[in-house]
């Protein structure tokens, strides 16, 4: 990846906040470290940055392992000759040409850091190696992320796809890890597409979404629309969001989703949530009776009843030969009416080919023929 990609993505990811916030840990007593860590990264970032033009996430470690212990070994000629995190700062100071961040990182590491009482540098020192780097420093991590990649996150603006082989039901938290990046810089690019000539719509199609859902990823909802990015986010039923991130923030995230399918499902929340998005309506009761002479009579009362009950779902279809490969659910737009004036509409898909189409079953889904972009010119010279 060239300098300015890598840059970008480890200034959006390295740092102690984002794995921490990101991947939903609750830090509580231990926040002070996070922001100590943060700070540290920070000038780490700088110093590295500015002496090399580049960013690499080793040498990002090294300045950081090698940082004085006190102020004696700062002002040691043996260290500043022979540590990676002197000769680092020295370069950077002599490219940056009186840069304030450049001088700042000079300070904290030469004097601030230096002046940590020990058991305060090796919290922080632990919490690093431990919180991100060597994780990072490790495969596939360091591979997908921080080593032979030649493109960045604003390929996808040119018509190319992203596709983060690393499930996680076989690398776990690692897989939980590089979805959450790479989505989160891909995330991050759109936010700043402004800046781009191109207005290409983007999609995030996310399956399994429970397993990866990030604090960031509840955020970023609120402005994909702005960022012309639509996200397909599939999971089992609202219980798993919940535990991912909570109550508050599932109902925030879902909110924010307008278009929503229900296909077969028999959890109870799940099945709430559905009737709840599609209201009550109002249906006439006949009742019948007699009055005080002794005839018949009866009258029409309206009352209300939900507009689709939560068992509704229960006979939908699930596909494979025993439903002639039919897949059918309840497709709900927001507030919006949709077929026989009500607020959700059934729909089918057929597995092996299309029949009706996607959503109301008499508009056929047509994708136009692209020629298939060149990206060539991303890949480094001579490789």
């Amino acid at each position: 990846m060239n300098s300015w990609g890598l840059s970008r993505l480890f200034r959006s990811f390295v740092s102690i906040q984002v794995f921490s916030c990101s991947m939903n840990r609750r830090w509580g007593s231990d926040h002070i470290w996070r922001q100590a860590v943060e700070n540290m990264v920070r000038h780490a970032v700088t110093v590295v940055f500015r002496a090399t033009d580049d960013l690499l996430l080793d040498d990002i470690v090294s300045v950081v392992k090698s940082a004085p212990q006190n102020l004696a070994q700062a002002k040691d000629p043996t260290w500043c000759r022979e540590s990676k995190c002197a000769q680092m700062i020295e370069s950077a100071v002599n490219r940056s040409g009186g840069d304030r961040n450049v001088q700042l990182a000079r300070s904290y590491f030469l004097q601030e850091f230096a002046v940590y009482p020990p058991d305060t540098k090796n919290s922080v020192l632990f919490t690093f190696s431990s919180g991100c780097a060597d994780v990072f420093q490790r495969e596939p991590l360091h591979g997908m992320f921080f080593a032979g990649t030649d493109y960045t996150p604003e390929i996808l603006l040119d018509g190319a796809i992203l596709l983060c082989d690393c499930p996680v039901n076989e690398y776990r938290e690692i897989g939980r890890i590089a979805n959450g990046l790479l989505r989160l810089s891909v995330q991050r690019m759109l936010e700043r597409r402004a800046s781009h000539p191109s207005q290409r719509p983007v999609a995030i199609i996310w399956d399994e979404c429970q397993k990866t859902l990030l604090r960031s990823d509840v955020s970023f909802q609120e402005t994909a629309r702005s960022s012309k990015c639509a996200t397909v986010a599939v999971t089992q039923h609202v219980p798993a969001l919940r535990d991912a991130v909570g109550p508050d923030l599932t109902a925030t995230f879902l909110g924010n989703l307008r278009t929503k399918l229900f296909w077969q499902n028999n959890e109870p929340e799940t099945g709430d949530y559905m009737r709840k998005l599609c209201g009550q309506k109002e249906v006439p009761k006949q009742t019948h009776g007699r009055d005080a002479s002794g005839k018949n009579t009866h009258s029409e009362t309206p009352i209300l009843e939900d507009a689709l009950p939560p068992q509704a779902t229960h006979n939908l279809k699930t596909g494979g030969k025993e439903n002639d490969y039919q897949v059918t659910g309840f497709l709900i737009v927001g507030s919006k009416k949709l077929k026989n004036d009500e607020p959700y509409q059934e729909i089918l898909i057929h597995q092996k080919k299309l029949r009706g189409g996607w959503f109301t079953r008499r508009a056929r889904v047509v994708a136009q023929t692209r020629p298939c972009p060149d990206f060539r010119y991303l890949r480094k010279e001579g490789a």
